[in-house]
């Protein structure tokens, strides 16, 4: 089984207890700050090599870890170092901006999370990215054991600096969406993404317009139908169907006529027809596309 991280605020340590507990129970071995980080540690870097070993991060998700700066540390590292993600919902707080587009699994209750949860874990863990930890581990190496607020300012700032990429792959649980990790607010090297974001609508523009331009294609001509009684008179409200567009009606106006548009048929195609209005009926079949309007006699 995989070892990992459980990411919470200290508000939910009850409830962090009772995950930690449950996991144990199906053998997962769990990394979880309160037994493994010990005074006098520098902290930025040993919960950054604590990320770095485990094979997926728990990120428990409420209002207070939304508003802790050591769950947002936590989070942003497992970023860097492109750690799987399973969000664990405590409530309904939004997510910030940076972790909006990961699934959460709802966590309510940890004994109806736990089997979205274990199904949810890597079965087969990947090799850690020994060059990735080296260059995240050398970064947190840097920031001081700080107030926590200082500490995750100094992490993103050097983070940026040495272009390594705050994004990677989460894993997606089962069940009610939405996303879970620990103690922060919401801003990520967003500047870094938004950067990003206008060098590929650069580069896209610049292929569109050198690239050549392909002919339009045009939509398939539209079929007039004129409805008219057994006296030759025009029929207002009569229902045309068409088996090329099954499950469309098209009524006709006062003129009895009514256009229909993009028939998907090529050219001398038959196409079957009914026509209604109260007890009077018509049907049989149409040549696709006709550039006079087609005459149809109710009787």
């Amino acid at each position: 089984m995989p070892n990992v991280f459980i990411s919470y605020a200290r508000a939910d340590l009850n409830r962090a207890q009772a995950l930690e507990q449950a996991l144990h129970a199906h053998g997962v071995s769990v990394w979880r700050d309160q037994h493994s980080l010990y005074g006098g540690d520098r902290w930025p870097k040993k919960l950054g090599e604590a990320v770095a070993d485990c094979d997926a991060v728990l990120l428990l998700w409420s209002a207070p870890s939304a508003a802790s700066h050591f769950v947002e540390f936590e989070w942003t590292t497992a970023l860097a170092l492109k750690k799987p993600i399973i969000p664990l919902l405590l409530d309904e707080t939004k997510l910030p901006a940076a972790l909006a587009a990961i699934n959460g699994i709802s966590c309510q209750q940890v004994d109806e999370a736990l089997p979205k949860l274990l199904a949810a874990l890597p079965t087969d863990p990947q090799p850690h990215d020994a060059a990735q930890r080296a260059q995240v581990m050398a970064q947190l190496a840097r920031v001081p054991a700080a107030e926590p607020a200082e500490a995750l300012r100094q992490a993103q700032a050097l983070f940026t600096q040495s272009n390594i990429t705050v994004g990677g792959h989460f894993i997606q649980g089962g069940g009610d969406v939405q996303v879970t990790i620990h103690e922060s607010r919401p801003h990520v090297s967003l500047f870094a993404v938004a950067l990003a974001v206008v060098v590929l609508a650069a580069s896209a523009w610049l292929y569109s317009s050198t690239r050549p331009k392909p002919d339009p294609v045009k939509p398939p001509p539209a079929m007039k139908v004129l409805v008219n009684d057994a006296q030759g008179q025009p029929v207002a409200g009569a229902v045309v169907e068409l088996d090329a567009l099954r499950g469309q009606q098209f009524i006709t106006k006062s003129d009895g006529a009514v256009s229909i548009p993009n028939i998907p048929r090529k050219p001398g195609d038959l196409i079957g027809f009914k026509v209604s209005k109260g007890n009077a009926k018509a049907d049989g079949n149409l040549t696709f596309p006709n550039p006079n309007a087609e005459v149809i006699t109710l009787r």
